[in-house]
């Protein structure tokens, strides 16, 4: 066994990549430019199951684009956690988001899992980005601690710039 069996998910929109990385803890990650323009009522009631497209129902236009982005995330940021992807039914797991952004979810019966095992985090570091994070613990009452790094990529380094020498 490595000492460090890290895992870790990445995702990637138009400027922006996030890379999350763990010491052995399931995880999976989503980031969307919220200026997309995928965030529609026809696709929220097909991607989102019924509780979650209820939580949509009635919110004005502007709240309904960022909560669309919150549960369209936290649905990847999960399903990539679990390694499955989109062989999950995405009704058979719902997310609730409070009015103080708390996150929970919920299964149906046909999915077998454990809320009490998630974490979830949502974050906006730009305006125009979503991005949430799918933790599945193997203690629920460990706690963590979220670093984030932004960097720019040298773009002045590319492979033409270095000279290869090869000797056989």
């Amino acid at each position: 066994m490595l000492p460090f069996p890290l895992k870790f998910n990445i995702s990637h929109t138009p400027s922006m990549i996030v890379l999350a990385v763990t010491n052995d803890q399931e995880i999976g990650v989503d980031v969307e430019s919220m200026s997309r323009d995928i965030a529609t009522d026809d696709l929220a009631h097909y991607a989102f199951s019924p509780e979650e497209y209820g939580q949509l129902a009635g919110i004005d236009p502007q709240r309904f684009q960022e909560r669309f982005f919150d549960f369209w995330t936290l649905k990847e940021a999960y399903i990539k956690a679990c390694g499955m992807g989109l062989s999950i039914p995405l009704d058979s797991f719902s997310f609730s988001i409070s009015d103080t952004n708390r996150v929970s979810i919920q299964f149906g019966a046909e999915r077998v899992d454990d809320p009490a095992k998630w974490k979830f985090w949502q974050l906006k570091p730009l305006q125009k980005f979503a991005i949430s994070i799918a933790l599945k613990c193997k203690d629920p009452g460990d706690s963590f601690r979220l670093t984030m790094r932004n960097t720019i990529p040298l773009l002045a380094d590319s492979l033409t710039d270095y000279k290869i020498t090869m000797h056989s």
